[in-house]
């Protein structure tokens, strides 16, 4: 997935038709931090602390980062 976001990104180069922003980010471009919030968050969503999941939401939204829920798990895109 990594490497066809890579590929995306040099196509779109030329191209400019992606707005970037609404691109998700992958895991492993993301500070520690915000990883560490998200495994918890998801953990929260797991034993139905749906409170906990939204408080987590916040803090990461506070960081500049919008949480997508998908049905295979959630994605990041910075706001």
């Amino acid at each position: 997935a990594a490497a066809c976001l890579e590929r995306l990104h040099a196509v779109d180069q030329g191209l400019g038709v992606l707005e970037h922003s609404r691109l998700p980010l992958p895991v492993s471009a993301l500070p520690e931090a915000v990883r560490a919030l998200l495994a918890e968050r998801e953990q929260a969503r797991k034993g139905k602390d749906f409170a906990r999941a939204d408080g987590l939401r916040q803090e990461l939204a506070a960081l500049g980062f919008t949480v997508e829920d998908a049905p295979g798990g959630c994605r990041l895109h910075r706001t």
